[in-house]
């Protein structure tokens, strides 16, 4: 997945930088988490900010416009972004504890190695 970024604009009222880009990819679109990390890793800033718009994809081709928002602080995203629903912070809580344990047992397997 390779992550290109084509327009970057500071919005000061609304705390938040607005971009647009474009993503191309060799399987299926990747996942909102997916580009959400690569894009927090190229800007430099918590992935916790980005909420991710739109990926906005054409039938048969291998590349999709993207448009996002990267808020300043926490509070301006609560405040201007609305609330997840019951099942989407189902999801997003089930999605964070299962990469957790998977880190977990990351750790654990290196420190057994370490130690034989």
């Amino acid at each position: 997945m390779e992550l290109s970024i084509t327009q970057q604009k500071e919005n000061p009222l609304l705390s938040r930088t607005e971009v647009l880009g474009k993503l191309t990819f060799e399987q299926s679109t990747p996942s909102n988490s997916e580009v959400q990390k690569s894009l927090a890793s190229k800007l430099k800033v918590n992935e916790q900010l980005i909420v991710i718009k739109k990926i906005g994809t054409t039938f048969g081709s291998r590349t999709a416009s993207l448009n996002v928002f990267v808020y300043k602080d926490e509070t301006s995203l609560n405040r201007i972004e609305p609330p997840l629903g019951k099942k989407a912070a189902e999801k997003k809580a089930k999605l964070a504890e299962a990469s957790k344990k998977a880190e977990d047992a990351k750790q654990e397997s290196a420190s057994k190695q370490e130690s034989a």
